[in-house]
């Protein structure tokens, strides 16, 4: 028996844009599925589409959002469309929650918002031996037998269950080819992808549980978090970028700002990041690097790379990072996108989160970029602090170079040496009073200048 619970027509407009809209309904005890179905009209305006989602909240807690192009979606104790949790149903006040990321300006539009139920005696009842929800299915914390050494991994990766077009199971087979020892999965708010790689044959690979907070103002990659983040600004708990920051890092993961200088509105809905009411201090790394460096991607990259500088520059020791943000099968995703390598102790979740924190990381679409820094003997590495008193060396090797590259040492941001390369080579720089601030390498493609690989910086204090 169908009965229905919430059904509503409303129209917005443009002034709309970056608002929320709630729509309680009520679940009763004999509730053994729900439905739920949401279209807006127009979809899109000249070459842009409009950015309006529903969120669905039970009593507890967020319960996702439906995948791109998976309404009507179904909702019950055992099973639910990609995107949404299953758990049970828990009678009470709901909330189907209208996203107003962008509406694009033009004509009035529309979203009509319909809700239903299947009931059956007991519903409730037969319910509760299934998991809440809000707790997602562990994942193994670390892989056996994998020892101190650079491990490569992507940080940025979306499946069906938000917007992507490839199930759990093709992304895991392409990371597979694509022979990297971690991955994060980060479908736009929410995790209802962990439960089925939870329960895959991960063999070797660490899988990290992780979630691309998509706000209308910014996004952020929520790393090693294994329960939903508010992501509403302006609503929501606390609805502030710091109060969500602070979420993250009270689940034990890490706050990574990704593809800050992409196009915000009406491009790409929210994407640029536009928030200031977070410390600098508080974001664990940038996400310089985003997707192939190539074409419109490498202005957008050539931004990222910028905000993250200029943090530098600002004395916040921000680590870098880069990941695919892949969406699907293709070319893009196996060839020419970055991959993270990080130097960690053993391949573990607390090891590479820990590693990614203190800066241990390099970007790269292929080539082996090393960077260290030696004194009287002694060597340092990406992530490390030297005193400012004494000469040091600074030194850089790279390798599995492609094609012709120009290898060059940063200061502050400054070119300090520079070498032409063709396969391998290095390159150093010695000063006997080393300039307080940060040292980092780059490669770039001697014909484009496309950036190949960067390190984290080393840092030298000041006296």
């Amino acid at each position: 028996m169908a009965d229905t619970l919430l059904s509503i027509r409303e129209v917005i407009t443009h002034a709309d844009s970056r608002t929320f809209r709630g729509h309680p309904f009520t679940v009763g005890p004999d509730v053994g599925a729900l439905h739920l179905d949401f279209h807006v009209e127009p979809r899109a305006v000249g070459p842009y589409e409009q950015s309006i989602k529903v969120a669905l909240f039970d009593p507890n807690g967020s319960r996702g959002l439906p995948g791109r192009g998976m309404l009507p979606a179904r909702l019950t104790p055992r099973e639910a469309t990609p995107g949404l949790l299953p758990g049970p149903l828990t009678p009470g006040t709901w909330t189907a929650e209208v996203c107003l990321d962008h509406v694009l300006d033009g004509p009035p539009c529309t979203y009509q918002l319909d809700v239903w139920a299947e009931t059956e005696a007991g519903a409730a009842r037969a319910a509760e031996d299934h998991p809440s929800p809000l707790v997602s299915p562990a994942l193994p914390l670390g892989v056996s037998s994998a020892g101190p050494r650079w491990y490569a991994g992507d940080l940025h990766m979306h499946t069906v269950h938000s917007d992507g077009r490839w199930t759990t199971a093709q992304l895991l087979a392409a990371v597979r080819r694509r022979g990297l020892d971690f991955f994060a999965l980060t479908d736009h708010n929410t995790q209802s992808a962990l439960r089925e790689l939870a329960a895959a044959d991960l063999a070797g690979l660490l899988a990290l549980p992780g979630v691309e907070v998509t706000t209308n103002a910014g996004h952020l990659l929520a790393i090693g978090v294994e329960r939903p983040i508010d992501w509403r600004l302006g609503a929501g708990r606390g609805g502030t970028i710091d109060a969500i920051v602070r979420d993250v890092h009270d689940a034990g993961g890490l706050a990574i700002i990704a593809h800050p200088g992409s196009l915000g509105s009406p491009v790409c809905h929210g994407c640029a990041w536009e928030l200031t009411d977070v410390a600098p201090a508080q974001i664990d790394a940038v996400e310089a690097w985003n997707g192939p460096w190539r074409g419109e991607d490498a202005d957008e990259n050539e931004r990222s790379l910028l905000f993250w500088r200029e943090w530098l520059g600002r004395c916040y020791r921000t680590p870098a990072s880069g990941g695919s943000d892949a969406h699907g099968p293709g070319a893009d995703f196996e060839a020419g996108v970055p991959t993270l390598q990080v130097y960690a102790p053993e391949l573990s979740r607390a090891a590479i989160l820990e590693a990614i924190r203190a800066g241990r990381t390099v970007v790269t679409s292929g080539p082996t970029l090393r960077l260290s820094a030696v004194r009287d003997g002694d060597a340092y590495t990406v992530g490390d602090t030297l005193a400012a008193a004494g000469p040091v060396t600074l030194e850089a090797e790279v390798s599995a170079l492609g094609e012709p590259a120009r290898l060059r040492l940063l200061c502050n941001g400054a070119v300090i040496a520079e070498q032409q390369l063709d396969g391998e080579g290095g390159c150093a720089h010695t000063s006997e009073q080393p300039v307080p601030g940060w040292y980092a390498a780059e490669v770039r493609s001697a014909d484009t200048a496309r950036l190949l690989a960067l390190t984290s910086p080393l840092y030298v204090a000041a006296p």
